[in-house]
């Protein structure tokens, strides 16, 4: 009997968690001010002697609103997510300008076949990869973007509570 009200619970939890699968929009160009604050953020980059190859990926769209507390960098009117690549450089050393978790732009050396990780769209909201939408603090579980999809992840019940302070507005 207890078994059978566990497995009512998880197969009701499931329900929660609706398949959705994200994609992270890029569309359009930069303005002539975002551009400016590009070649500010690529003077920083130290040469090692493979700086050609400059890419600069179309920017992301936000198609929905984003919780208030995630964390995105911002260049000009345009929001990245964390692991977002702003630019790329070099041919044998490839450098990225990447989104931070600190919610600052950081060079990184990234491989060539680096790929960012997708946005995930949920309830008229969107939400960056590892972020968290929602805890179910009686069943350790949490609900958190991974690569575009909604994926349920259990957590240790300490872990999952320090990670839902860091939302004031978690269900």
């Amino acid at each position: 009997m207890i078994l059978r009200v566990w497995m009512m619970r998880i197969l009701n939890l499931f329900c929660l968690v609706a398949a959705t699968t994200g994609k992270t929009f890029r569309n359009g160009e930069l303005t002539s001010d975002e551009m400016r604050e590009l070649e500010n953020l690529m003077s920083d980059i130290v040469s090692d002697g493979d700086m050609s190859g400059l890419e600069i990926p179309m920017p992301p769209t936000n198609h929905m609103a984003r919780r208030p507390e995630a964390t995105r960098c911002k260049l000009g009117s345009r929001e990245y997510c964390p692991g977002e690549i702003l630019f790329r450089i070099g041919e044998r050393r490839v450098k990225a300008k990447l989104c931070g978790e600190s919610g600052r732009f950081k060079t990184r050396q990234v491989s060539k076949q680096y790929r960012e990780a997708e946005r995930c769209q949920h309830g008229g909201l969107e939400y960056c990869n590892g972020e968290m939408l929602r805890g179910f603090p009686g069943w350790s579980f949490v609900q958190e973007c991974r690569d575009g999809r909604l994926e349920l992840v259990a957590m240790h019940h300490r872990q999952m509570m320090s990670a839902m302070q860091k939302f004031h507005g978690l269900p």
